[in-house]
């Protein structure tokens, strides 16, 4: 859509949360904000530049013809064992057994070897 924006929030504490948001122009409202990466580092100029990146990751991918869906972005909540799990059902066909990263215990779980 032509009325989607990716825009940035600078707080007027400069030590405040950076984050970058889509904005729907034709209805003046925020679709959707997104945090995660930029306020890792303390310092604000990299919180910015690291602001303009995602700007322009997100902005690439609305001229692509992307609509952001709030409801398929989020990441349902879940424990840790059934994302182990997951994980394990999800590797299981690609790895052999014989691979050295495994090891079988003999159980139907297999674990990383570090």
């Amino acid at each position: 859509m032509e009325n989607l924006e990716a825009k940035i929030h600078i707080p007027k504490k400069r030590d405040g949360g950076y984050y970058v948001y889509i904005y729907d122009s034709s209805s003046h409202k925020i679709i959707q904000k997104y945090y995660k990466g930029i306020n890792v580092d303390p310092d604000p100029e990299e919180r910015l530049y690291a602001a303009q990146d995602l700007q322009k990751a997100l902005m690439i991918k609305l001229k692509s013809g992307w609509i952001p869906n709030v409801g398929k972005d989020l990441i349902k909540p879940t424990t840790i064992t059934i994302a182990f799990n997951e994980a394990i059902q999800r590797l299981d066909g690609k790895v052999s057994k014989n691979t050295d990263q495994f090891q079988n215990l003999g159980t139907r779980r297999k674990v990383w070897i570090i």
